[in-house]
């Protein structure tokens, strides 16, 4: 009989898959199907919910998730919001709630070893299945939101923030920082399986791979020499990084690099003109798709929050409730979506995307989980601190680029780093397959 662990590990990988790789077989292969995607949604959201709830354990795992429906049902309760809007909404949520406390009783239960180096073997294979796909994407479509990878459409920077993310972990386990070029070279595979993020024009991957490579340095005072020394090689793979994108996309290097380019991309050309039509729009005066306001700049958005929630009776403390970011398909869209329709489409910062949800307390909701999900006191394996750190700027940047921990994919690598890094195995097993490492493990000495 299968082991109850092994059950729930193996089923939460079926989550992980179905997310990851159906969008695209169903986009390249049977597009006939591409509706059946909702579908699936709903199966994966199901089955998280179910392992979720089994999974929480321990007073600080329920005191998160008490403290989330406790946010969510206060801003319902405020903004009248309907139970079908706020569980619609809460869908999204279920990955941030739930992945963790699910990494850490599998890695952590008497088979954690077992799981550890199935699912380091999986993430290895899902590396070659997005430079497959986003190569073919990109041989097809050009470099653009159609390179997601196996997430399809639109997913570009989800994909790449995990294929640089997985990168990170992958060479951290076998680094030596006092030999940075021949670590290089021994980890070639994982550099190489990088060349996907400059296939799909994904601009925050520069910023990204710049804290990745900075991070494989180990800085020391008694050091600042080879600091000095390995500064230029940071600033020829930043270049080399650069220079391979502008070709690989067609973009000219000194629109990509220019101030003009960097305040559009950020901010938006003229904030005030754009406010006014926005306005316009409420009002029904003009057409929101006639005057191209369905993606307004990122920072323009952030910007927006509070002009926003004056109208959402939660206001800045608990926004305007769960839900105002899905309807469309089987529910109808809230009324504060439909107000608001021309601002929440488009790309979505993760900070607006919670903020509008649910106010600053789910800010500080969400402010919490991140920490103690990256900044518990354990540390386990080689590296890190450097990986905690890494997985840190990765939160800061995606509160200002998008929307990544919405959805499946990235959420479970990213929790299951979490768990990996903090939490050791139990089993005298996997002390003894881990004994090379044993130095690094107890005392973070090289880290």
């Amino acid at each position: 009989m299968i082991h109850r662990d092994t059950l729930i590990f193996r089923t939460f990988c079926v989550v992980f898959w179905l997310a990851a790789c159906v969008p695209f077989i169903l986009e390249e292969i049977v597009p006939q199907l591409a509706g059946a995607v909702r579908y699936l949604y709903f199966l994966t959201d199901g089955i998280t919910l179910i392992l979720g709830l089994i999974c929480l354990t321990g007073r600080k795992q329920w005191l998160t998730f008490l403290s989330f429906l406790l946010i969510a049902f206060a801003s319902k309760w405020v903004n009248h919001s309907s139970l079908l809007e706020t569980f619609n909404g809460m869908r999204e949520f279920l990955p941030m709630l739930f992945f963790l406390p699910i990494a850490i009783r599998l890695f952590t239960s008497s088979r954690g070893a077992e799981f550890r180096d199935s699912f380091l073997r999986q993430m290895k294979v899902f590396l070659w299945i997005q430079a497959f796909c986003i190569t073919e994407q990109f041989i097809k479509y050009g470099a653009n939101d159609h390179g997601g990878g196996s997430l399809g459409f639109g997913g570009s920077g989800i994909i790449s923030l995990s294929i640089i993310t997985l990168s990170f972990y992958f060479i951290t386990r076998e680094w030596d920082s006092e030999n940075y070029l021949q670590s290089l070279k021994k980890n070639w595979m994982y550099i190489f399986l990088l060349y996907p993020v400059f296939l799909n024009e994904t601009k925050v991957s520069f910023v990204v791979l710049l804290v990745y490579f900075v991070l494989l340095y180990k800085f020391e005072l008694r050091s600042i020499g080879k600091i000095l020394i390995a500064a230029p090689l940071f600033l020829i793979l930043f270049v080399g990084s650069y220079y391979l994108y502008s070709s690989v996309t067609g973009q000219l290097e000194n629109d990509v690099a220019s101030k003009d380019f960097v305040e559009e991309y950020l901010v938006g050309t003229d904030v005030d003109d754009m406010f006014e039509k926005a306005m316009l729009v409420e009002d029904g005066v003009i057409d929101a798709e006639d005057m191209g306001l369905l993606d307004l700049a990122r920072f323009m958005k952030i910007g927006l929050i509070p002009t926003a929630l004056e109208t959402a009776r939660g206001g800045m403390i608990l926004g305007a409730g769960l839900g105002v970011f899905k309807g469309g398909t089987f529910l109808e869209l809230t009324p504060f979506a439909k107000q608001h329709h021309w601002m929440l489409t488009g790309t979505i910062p993760m900070l607006f995307y919670i903020v509008i949800q649910l106010g600053l307390l789910g800010l500080i909701w969400f402010g919490w989980l991140m920490y103690d999900a990256i900044a518990m006191k354990r540390r386990y394996g080689p590296m890190s601190l450097q990986v905690k750190l890494f997985l840190l700027a990765v939160v800061v940047i995606v509160l200002f680029y998008n929307d990544t921990f919405r959805y499946s994919t990235y959420s479970y690598i990213f929790f299951c780093l979490c768990a990996l890094i903090s939490y050791p195995p139990t089993t005298d097993e996997a002390v003894a397959e881990d004994s090379n490492n044993d130095k690094l493990l107890n005392t973070d000495e090289n880290v």
